[in-house]
């Protein structure tokens, strides 16, 4: 739905794995000249107690994004990102 909001409502275009460690996906972002591919991978994930009612959390997650050619036949120029969320 971020990405909905973000890129457009069409622009999820086909999700083709979603589980707790990988996430992947075809995007088409609004006046974009192609569409991406995207993967989420999750690096690390850690936890800790505060007291007996509170927990931090945190995950480490790579985020791979390619441009795909209009014939989907060959990926160009890769964008790589890790993201640390608390």
């Amino acid at each position: 739905s971020i990405a909905k909001i973000a890129m457009g409502v069409n622009s999820v275009v086909d999700i083709s794995l979603a589980t707790p460690n990988k996430f992947s996906c075809l995007l088409s972002p609004e006046g974009s000249p192609s569409m991406l591919t995207v993967d989420l991978l999750v690096l690390n994930r850690r936890q800790e107690t505060i007291d007996d009612t509170h927990f931090d959390c945190a995950e480490v997650v790579r985020e791979i994004v390619s441009p795909v050619d209009k014939g989907m036949s060959r990926k160009t120029s890769t964008i790589l990102k890790e993201i640390e969320t608390t």
